[in-house]
């Protein structure tokens, strides 16, 4: 089983990647940064990091019972950052919120299916481990999309950048 400690690991070494790649992007002009790409269900780096932040925000608000959908619209669920000063900042509030939710779960909670609030304004049985889980392979889901949007821009992410390999 995995354990809060866990998923606190986790969540550091996701954050920490996603840190690096939205530094690596400083290279890039805002006008690429802000740029639609075909070929992208969400076709801008700047729309892609919104999003991925964005869902970390919905979803751990779902599991600490802080969801509320009437303050909730799910075409604006994201907080429309266009400067990588401002989206660091929104990641750094949003992680922190879920890292301090893990300080205080224990194994039980995070293994226990429960009913939760969630869009659109319904119960769902969601276990805390498996939303976890969602918010964490979602980021890195995401993350290749980002890797192959700044190949395009002419700023291809390097290997081993997210994760050393030394």
């Amino acid at each position: 089983m995995v354990s809060p400690a866990d998923f606190i690991d986790f969540h550091q070494r996701t954050h920490t990647g996603l840190v690096t790649y939205l530094e690596h992007c400083r290279a890039l002009a805002t006008e690429q940064f802000l740029q639609p790409l075909e070929g992208f269900g969400i076709p801008s780096l700047q729309q892609q990091f919104n999003h991925v932040i964005g869902a970390e925000q919905y979803w751990s608000s779902v599991i600490r019972g802080e969801y509320r959908h009437e303050e909730f619209d799910a075409s604006e669920d994201e907080r429309d950052q266009t400067t990588i000063d401002g989206l660091l900042g929104w990641r750094a509030e949003v992680a922190e919120k879920t890292v301090t939710m893990l300080q205080n779960a224990d194994d039980q909670w995070l293994a226990t299916p429960a009913m939760f609030m969630a869009w659109p304004g319904k119960q769902r049985e969601l276990q805390p481990r498996h939303v976890m889980m969602r918010i964490i392979t979602h980021n890195f889901q995401h993350r290749g999309q980002i890797a192959a949007m700044c190949r395009l821009h002419g700023h291809p992410v390097p290997q081993g950048l997210d994760f050393p390999l030394d």
